[in-house]
């Protein structure tokens, strides 16, 4: 551990280079691009190409995967090969093991060799003027880091970060993400994005207060430079809202000019709100090893989104569904629904024998909101399944056609 004026930086962990290309050129780039990576794979080309149509010529490029599991490795580095010479110096490290966000941006400042690093995630992108903007923006001035408006689009539109730097704002509650320009003696000064947060989620948020802490500051460049993906995986849920307090207590022990807001809770987005959730199918499987699953699909719909779907069996909750993209409801024709967002989802429910299908099975949806409701139904008859991997009949007899929840009476 190096010790810089107070912090302590951790020097990087193992990692592997997977693919690495220089110029000819040995001129230092004007700055870096770093993207973290992790299960990306389908975000991360629109990324990189936005990055290399960047109207600012002499650039790094360093991407860092956090052990992705699904193609985005072989994805970059291909990707790479095809369009790397665009780049000075264009660089796909891997860590060792997951290592989470702090310690992997951390490990591509370090490999950054340039004044100004770009931060960007792989599931974002940029628009061709935003380096040479926000270059330009700290060549003028001595901020410690420079940063834009950023374009919400997905399942959200508007604007990100459009407030100018304000240290006392600031203390009350983060409104700058982390795609910025940020100077990397100012990275280290600091002693790059903390490690220690327990609970992890608000990494951009702390390294701000500590720029703030140590005497820098940001600058707003006033324009549309940058895009910002909200997804089903990006989106706050009722999982980020149960960590908050322990977010907001480590920012407080470490920042002690911090105080947490005040805030009136948002009951007019509880009243307004409601769920509905519906089994579309149920089917049952036997696999080889004589275990069965039965496969359940449906659908959900909430106001202002679902962030949570569970299925129970028999009193015990045995997971959690999987579900798309939040989106206007597709059985709605010829006109966007302002009455929801829709998403279908499915789960499979793993059974021991037969003899354990359970008798209830309760499927229950959460809203953004905080609002629930549950589908319950009974198993009523079971075809028997002979033939391996070929689906049976599992009836199950639902209370209704779907389950809704209206009114003013708050789920827990």
């Amino acid at each position: 551990m190096e010790a810089i004026k107070g912090y302590e930086i951790e020097t990087p962990g193992e990692h592997e280079i997977v693919f690495e290309r220089r110029s000819d050129d040995d001129r230092a780039a004007a700055a870096s691009v770093i993207v973290t990576l992790y299960n990306y794979e389908k975000y991360i080309i629109d990324c990189l190409d936005s990055v290399y149509r960047q109207t600012a010529t002499d650039l790094d490029l360093i991407v860092v995967d956090d052990r992705s599991r699904d193609g985005s490795v072989a994805t970059t580095a291909e990707w790479m090969r095809s369009r790397g010479d665009r780049f000075r110096r264009v660089m796909l490290l891997r860590n060792s093991e997951n290592r989470g966000l702090a310690r992997t941006r951390n490990l591509a400042f370090w490999s950054a060799t340039t004044d100004y690093v770009f931060v960007l995630d792989a599931d974002n992108m940029i628009y061709p003027r935003c380096v040479e903007r926000l270059t330009g923006a700290l060549d003028r001035c001595d901020a410690s880091f420079a940063y834009c408006y950023l374009e919400k689009f997905g399942v959200e539109s508007g604007l990100l970060s459009d407030r100018p730097w304000d240290v006392e704002t600031l203390r009350r509650g983060n409104y700058i993400d982390a795609m910025s320009l940020v100077r990397r003696s100012a990275w280290l000064e600091v002693g790059g994005y903390s490690t220690d947060m327990k609970v992890n989620g608000w990494e951009d948020f702390e390294f701000w207060l500590k720029i703030a802490d140590a005497g820098g500051r940001g600058v707003l460049v006033p324009e549309i430079l940058a895009r910002y993906r909200v997804h089903m995986g990006s989106m706050l849920n009722s999982e980020t809202r149960r960590k908050e307090s322990m977010l907001w207590e480590y920012i407080e022990n470490k920042h002690p000019l911090v105080r947490r807001p005040i805030e009136e809770p948002e009951r007019w987005k509880y009243d307004a709100d409601y769920v509905r959730v519906a089994c579309d199918r149920a089917r049952l499987d036997r696999r080889r090893d004589g275990s069965f699953a039965i496969d359940l699909k449906g659908w959900a719909i909430s106001r202002f989104g679902i962030c949570r779907i569970e299925i129970e069996a028999d009193g015990e909750v045995r997971g959690r569904a999987r579900y798309g993209d939040r989106r206007a409801d597709p059985r709605v024709r010829g006109e966007s629904n302002p009455n929801g967002l829709w998403c279908g989802f499915s789960h499979r429910l793993e059974i021991e024998s037969v003899s354990a299908i359970p008798g209830e099975i309760v499927i229950r949806a959460f809203g953004v909101s905080g609002r629930a409701c549950e589908l319950r139904g009974r198993t009523t008859s079971i075809d028997s399944v002979d033939a391996i991997d070929q689906p049976g009949e599992i009836r199950i007899e639902f209370a209704a056609d779907f389950a809704e929840s209206r009114g003013s009476k708050e789920v827990a």
